[in-house]
């Protein structure tokens, strides 16, 4: 699996985000893509 994220999503999967507790970290799911070798780019502009 590759995981390409652009434009908002580049954002929102920063370390340390602030968001309610209803909703996920995004971050914390692409460190876990990440541990299992997964390939993840990202383009923010």
């Amino acid at each position: 699996m590759r995981v390409f994220p652009f434009g908002d999503a580049v954002g929102c999967a920063l370390v340390n985000q602030k968001v309610s507790d209803s909703h996920c970290y995004l971050d914390r799911m692409v460190t876990a893509v990440v541990r299992h070798g997964e390939e993840i780019g990202g383009c923010g502009t």
